[in-house]
This record gives structure tokens, sequence and C-alpha cells, in this order.
């Protein structure tokens, strides 16, 4: 029963090792969701407790990067004990003196072997046990360079994600609102072809930033300080991008836009975006889409961009938005922001970045 389980250990954390940091995009990984959603869930619980306002869950990225690597190490070194434990005495000897036959003993000359190939005060002394010894040698060796190549990944991941959230948000003149992102692709007030290229190039990154999160879904738990980094304002801001555009430029030579590679890639790519950074669907309501909707109209409108028919744009912006607002809200609630402050920045919001994310 003993080597049973240790074989099982042993197999759980290879498995774990190779379909998180090798197999990307698998989805096979057993130990690492599990405890990612666990942690992730006491983070949030512990931050409402203490009214913190997200500041403990600034942690939550970090810390679940540590332990899930310590796990893969806990599971291996306690696996190849419990395969060293019925060889205490016979196999596995001490140097001097008698050998302790207890699990903390084969334990230590596990843990010691597994990144260094042990201490010396207890050696193997069969074919057997020197050969098993070998065999975690260089399992060790393998799983300290997998787990430093998956936090150096990560942490590419991340910076990556502030990239894009940057560039968005200094696309909206650093306001964070998508009409004020509309307006800088329009600038003679109406949509030519510099728009659509534009628009192609927000999608290319969007995407890139979709791989990034299927690859590696713990680079979406470090969640930011500041609204404009975060998924959950990324994701509102493509898509009330999109929504805008579909619904303010539907006549004449501007409804091209909305046939365009690049619009149509960027909806596709949006869309995509919110659903795998969804948190469940969250259905609170539609009371504040027409204020936002008129603070979205007044800016296009002041920065040249006429809309012809009002009631029809907000029919339009109505329908599309129905599609998308309860993921968006999800996203928003299961990163701990304020749905509100995600939509709808405010005056804090509206400044050149300052201070630490």
């Amino acid at each position: 029963m003993l080597i049973v389980a240790g074989l099982a250990l042993i197999a759980i954390a290879a498995l774990d090792l190779f379909t998180t940091v090798l197999l990307v995009r698998g989805g096979l990984s057993i130990v690492s969701p599990f405890l990612t959603h666990g942690v992730w869930w006491a983070f949030r619980r512990c931050d409402r407790a203490l009214g913190l306002d997200g500041r403990l869950m600034l942690l939550a990225g970090p810390t679940l990067l540590v332990l899930i690597v310590l796990v893969w190490g806990a599971l291996l070194i306690t696996g190849f004990a419990l395969l060293y434990l019925p060889m205490l005495g016979d196999s596995i000897v001490a140097s001097q003196g008698g050998t302790d036959r207890s699990f903390w003993t084969a334990l230590y000359y596990s843990g010691f072997t597994f990144p260094t190939l042990g201490m010396g005060d207890v050696v193997p002394v069969s074919t057997t046990a020197r050969m098993l010894t070998v065999i975690q040698a260089c399992t060790g060796f393998g799983a300290v360079t997998l787990a430093i190549s998956y936090t150096l990944s990560i942490y590419n991941a991340v910076s990556r994600h502030d990239s894009f959230a940057l560039h968005l948000h200094g696309g909206s003149d650093e306001t964070g609102w998508a009409a004020a992102t509309l307006a800088a692709l329009c600038p003679d007030g109406a949509p030519d072809r510099s728009t659509g290229t534009s628009l192609e190039q927000i999608a290319e990154r969007t995407y890139e930033l979709l791989q990034i999160h299927e690859s590696y879904p713990l680079a979406r738990y470090y969640r930011r300080r500041r609204p404009e980094f975060s998924s959950a304002r990324i994701a509102f801001h493509l898509l009330d991008l999109v929504t805008l555009a579909h619904a303010v430029f539907d006549e004449g030579e501007d409804a091209r836009l909305l046939r365009a590679r690049g619009f149509v890639s960027l909806r596709n790519a949006a869309f995509a975006f919110v659903e795998i950074s969804s948190g469940g669907a969250r259905d609170d309501g539609q009371d504040d889409w027409r204020e936002h909707f008129d603070r979205s109209l007044a800016q296009l409108t002041q920065r040249g961009i006429a809309v012809r028919d009002t009631p029809r744009a907000w029919r339009r912006y109505f329908e599309m938005r129905r599609r998308w607002d309860s993921r968006a809200r999800g996203v928003a609630e299961h990163m701990g922001y304020s749905y509100a402050r995600i939509a709808d920045p405010d005056e804090t919001d509206m400044g050149a970045l300052q201070g630490s994310t």
C-alpha cells in the first residue's frame, strides 16, 4: 500500500507539472485548478470580511504561484518518501549508528535527495535504493527547472497583459472611456481606412491576450489595484467600443466599418475574451445603460462624430449590450471590482496613470 500511495502521489505531481507547464491549453491539470479556485475564494472572502477593498486580493496571484510550486515539491518528496520507507534499515541505512525506521527519516532522506542528492548521513546501499535515489534526483532537477520556467512565463504573461491595458488606456486619452477610443480612431469625425487598420491591430493584441489567459490561467489572478490594468476594464472597454461603433456607424459609407475585417476581428476577439475571463454571468439590471450611452454620445459629439438618429442608435446599442453585459459584470465581480467603476470611470480614473498597479 505504501508503494502504491507513493507512486500515486508522484504520478499526480508529474502529470500536473507536465500539463500545467508543458501542455499549455490542454486543460488536463489535476491539482492547480482546484488550488487556484480555492485560494482565490479564500482571499475574496477574507478581503470582504476585513473591508480591505481589494488590497488583500493583490497578494493572491503571487501567493498562488508559490503554493502551486510548493505543492508540486511536497507531492514528489512525500511520494518518494513512501517508497523509501520500507527500505529503511535494509537498503537505506544511516552512515553511523542505527537507522531510524520512522516516516520522518524517509521524508528527511527524500527531501534532501530531491534538490541536492542527499547529505551523506543516510545512504542507499542496495542497487534498487541507489537507482531510486538517482531517479528522484533527476526528477527533482527537472521539477525545479520546470517551476522556474513556469514562474518566468507567468510574469511574462502579466507584463504583456499590463502592456495591452496601458495601450488601451492611452488610446482613450487616459479617460478609460470607449467613446474616447472610438473618437480617436476617427480623427475627421468618420471612419476611414486607418480606422479599420487600427481596429485590426487592437484585435491582434486582444487575441494575443486571449492566448495568454488560456495558456496561463494563473495570470488572471494577478489582481491590479487600479481598474485600468484589470481584465474587467479591458473586457468592458473592448465590448463597449464595438457596441458603440455598431450603434453609431449604421448608415451610408460609415456602415462599411462594420463589415471591415478589423471590426469583425475585434468584435469576435472581445466576445471570446469576456467568455474566458468571466467568473459567471451576473444579470443585475439595465438601469444605468442609458446614462452611459448618453455620456458616450456626448463625448463623440464633442469630438466631431455626429449621430444622425439618436433613438435608433440607442436601440442598436441596447440590443447589442444585452448580449454581453452580464458576462462583463461577472468578470468585474469575480475579480472583486465595482462594476460601476469598471463601466463608468470616475474622475480619479481620468487622469494620467500614477502610483502602483
